[in-house]
């Protein structure tokens, strides 16, 4: 229920959470899953199942965190909400992509958490994700999904 930050030698520099212990308030996880790094060097948390991102600056600070009713473990299919927050990535432009794994899709957000798009393909069409479970985006903004249900890789272009 915790994240470290290692030197490059992997020494300990600083834990994010609470060792063994789960938590729901701001700054603990109940199942953290992925880290990004935001163009400010701020660390983003997927926390997989209080169905939310978390930020932190790079001094350790808790900044901010979105995702559901409170952002507190209250999952949901609306846009900007979560059920298991399982990836996240940050685009070339700072936006944060998070890998919403049983709502199949991929959401888009500012670094400052606010919704901007869905990226799930087409009902039926060969974009359809099932349980993504991570993503990584390009330097051109291509978005790459590990569509864990479909045995597949899938490419999201930015247009």
């Amino acid at each position: 229920q915790r994240v470290q930050l290692l030197a490059a030698d992997g020494s300990f520099i600083r834990q994010f959470g609470r060792t063994g212990s789960k938590g729901i308030t701001a700054g603990l996880f109940n199942y953290p899953t992925d880290v990004a790094l935001l163009p400010d060097r701020s660390l983003v948390v997927a926390d997989a199942y209080n169905d939310r991102i978390q930020v932190f600056a790079s001094d350790g600070r808790f900044v901010r965190k979105w995702g559901g009713l409170l952002a507190m473990n209250i999952s949901g299919s609306r846009p900007g909400w979560f059920k298991t927050a399982t990836g996240v990535s940050v685009g070339p432009k700072g936006h944060v992509f998070v890998a919403d794994f049983y709502n199949n899709r991929i959401q888009e957000f500012t670094g400052s958490g606010t919704f901007l798009a869905v990226l799930a393909g087409k009902e039926g069409g060969s974009g359809r994700l099932k349980l993504p479970t991570d993503c990584a985006v390009d330097d051109a903004g291509n978005v790459y999904v590990v569509d864990f249900g479909n045995n597949r890789i899938v490419k999201f272009s930015p247009d």
